[in-house]
């Protein structure tokens, strides 16, 4: 034991003779230092010290970083869920309003401004984040129906939902906008009809030379590519001939060169004005060509006016989020216990752009106008505001 001690105390004890090695007695030498002074003198236990702090430092450093992926898989998982969960939900709506109608036909919008938790919070208060689902249903027996009144009228149902204080979600407003409406033309001969059928596909011929006519470009929420390549299907021949030829089946009844040759009421490709007497497609009025391609004013018009306030007509996915945090500590000591009351309070305020044209009467029809420029005015902006709030509070007690 003697020995062993020694060697402790001097590395360079093997080479020694007994009796150069100094005597150890409960611990100490004689004329010599004790163990543990002898380890704080000669720098290990400052390096033991430093070990020590070194993994203390490693520790932080990585849980540092554990705890952030985890929080970030954490928001990632809930944001995954809710839109699974959104999607879900939009189909399920789009079937019932789909049974519910006459036209058998639904297509539905769904928007939830849900609050996702952030657990690097001390509170848990995370943010607000929107979760948009879409879907169209149509049942198989009533895809040729045509629609006979306004409520049958193509048409996007849009719901918006919100956190509640509870936590849950809660309705906040529903939005019915029709994406077509009815225009009658008066003085269509049987040899226009046809072209009439080819490219609105939906019409009705009421008699008299009057046909009623379902025109997308005329509901409360219109695109302009596709307005845009109806307008030059009813001026331009040649447009008109090629989308003849992939859609209908040319038989001795049924030729594309003769149903594209006829002029519809104008704007056709002989004339560029506008009748509101007869009716015509006025978002087609005083066309031009301009390097090669069509140019039509009263489309250019309304979309500029929709650029105003948002890239596209319906509701609008970006918003404006104005948030309120307010967070309260209160601490009562006693002699007997310590209680500490925590309160959290939050609120956000999504601003969203909502973009119609407004120029359907109640009974779907368009709003007549001798000049088509006037439609551009009825491009209207509406701000509809979504509200989520909510409030944590806990208490512990720690007695003493």
């Amino acid at each position: 034991m003697k020995n062993i001690r020694s060697k402790f105390l001097n590395p360079n004890a093997e080479s020694m003779s007994n009796d150069q090695n100094p005597k150890i007695e409960n611990g100490f030498g004689h004329g010599g230092i004790g163990s543990w002074d002898f380890i704080r003198h000669s720098g290990l236990g400052i390096r033991i010290s430093r070990s020590k702090g070194q993994a203390l430092l490693e520790l932080a450093v990585f849980s540092t970083i554990f705890l952030t992926i985890l929080t970030a898989l954490v928001a990632y998982g809930l944001r995954y869920s809710y839109n699974q969960r959104a999607q879900m939900l939009a189909f399920r709506r789009a079937m019932k309003i789909a049974s519910d109608r006459n036209y058998g036909a639904g297509s539905y919008m769904l928007i939830q401004d849900r609050h996702i938790p952030d657990p690097a919070d001390a509170f848990g208060i995370g943010s607000t984040s929107p979760f948009i689902a879409t879907s169209s249903v149509i049942r198989d027996p009533e895809l040729d129906a045509q629609a006979a009144d306004a409520a049958s009228l193509p048409a996007m149902v849009i719901d918006m939902e919100t956190t509640g204080v509870n936590g849950q979600m809660e309705p906040m407003a529903r939005i019915v906008v029709k994406n077509a409406g009815f225009r009658r033309e008066t003085g269509v001969s049987e040899e226009m009809m046809k072209k009439y059928s080819l490219i609105y596909s939906d019409i009705v011929d009421e008699g008299g030379g009057t046909v009623r006519i379902i025109d997308s470009c005329i509901g409360e929420m219109i695109d302009p590519g596709s307005c845009y390549s109806q307008a030059v299907k009813i001026v331009d021949v040649d447009t008109c001939y090629n989308y003849c030829l992939i859609t209908v089946t040319q038989d001795d009844e049924t030729n594309c060169s003769t149903i594209c040759a006829q002029a519809m009421n104008p704007p056709n490709q002989s004339n560029n004005g506008y009748d509101a007497a007869v009716g015509g497609a006025w978002y087609a009025a005083n066309w031009r060509i301009e390097n090669g391609r069509y140019v039509f004013p009263v489309l250019n018009e309304i979309f500029e006016r929709v650029g105003e306030h948002a890239e596209s007509m319906g509701m609008q996915q970006d918003t404006v989020t104005r948030s309120t945090r307010s967070t309260r500590i209160r601490k009562i000591e006693t002699t007997a216990r310590t209680v500490t009351e925590e309160n959290a309070e939050w609120e956000d305020n999504s601003v969203r752009q909502f973009v119609t044209m407004d120029a359907l009467q109640p009974n779907g029809y368009q709003v007549n106008y001798d000049n088509p420029m006037d439609y551009a005015d009825r491009v209207e902006a509406e701000e509809i505001n979504s509200q989520s709030s909510g409030e944590i509070r806990q208490t512990m007690t720690t007695p003493k």
